[in-house]
């Protein structure tokens, strides 16, 4: 049905003369529903990654994203690090657009990596939430700390640590290891830190 649909719109922008002219971009807002009888036939919805929806694991929020633009960006694979936020500064700097001061601070503009031109400028680090169980995240490569909250936000509690370099699957829970507790306290003092200076969380902003 995805298919189809998106079919629909490439025909229209097509017989409008302005396929040429559209930037299109197809992702998710989180990972795929847990399906443990599509499963058994070879379907994994969260391409193999640890967690499903609602998990704060990369399972959880890791989801495809498709970027086409004829003539402006060239076919090729990236790992960099961008949310769907992204799109607002992306789409005001594709179309010329001010974003008014204050808004949109966690937005940054992914138009100069997807072509080439101008200087794309990487997140140092991304806090982030996961779905309904309070759980936050604060992932500063090679490290992702996930930190157990509450509905009031008032306690602030790590949960889990994971290298995303040596284990990017999430198979091994470091938070209990003392050599790496270090780490551990530094991003969630991290963590507290961006989130009540309330500054924007992308470079340049």
């Amino acid at each position: 049905d995805l298919d189809m649909q998106l079919k629909r719109i490439v025909d229209a922008v097509r017989a409008a003369g302005e396929l040429d002219n559209t930037l299109i971009v197809v992702t998710s807002d989180n990972g795929g529903l847990s399906d443990g009888a599509a499963g058994k036939y070879g379907h994994h919805s969260n391409g193999g990654w640890n967690g499903n929806k609602n998990s704060p694991l990369e399972g959880g929020h890791r989801v495809p994203f498709f970027a086409v633009w004829p003539e402006h960006i060239s076919p090729g694979i990236t790992d960099e690090l961008a949310v769907n936020q992204d799109l607002v500064a992306t789409l005001a700097a594709l179309v010329g657009t001010e974003i008014p001061e204050g808004q949109a601070m966690d937005s940054n503009n992914l138009l100069p990596l997807l072509t080439g031109e101008g200087n794309f400028r990487q997140r140092e680090y991304f806090v982030q939430q996961a779905g309904s169980k309070n759980e936050v995240m604060i992932r500063k490569m090679p490290w992702k700390l996930i930190i157990q909250s509450d509905p009031k936000r008032s306690q602030f509690e790590p949960k889990s640590l994971f290298n995303l370099q040596e284990d990017p699957h999430e198979d091994t829970n470091l938070i209990d290891q003392a050599k790496i507790q270090p780490v551990a306290k530094e991003l969630l003092q991290d963590y507290l830190k961006i989130v009540d200076s309330g500054r924007p969380t992308t470079p340049g902003r």
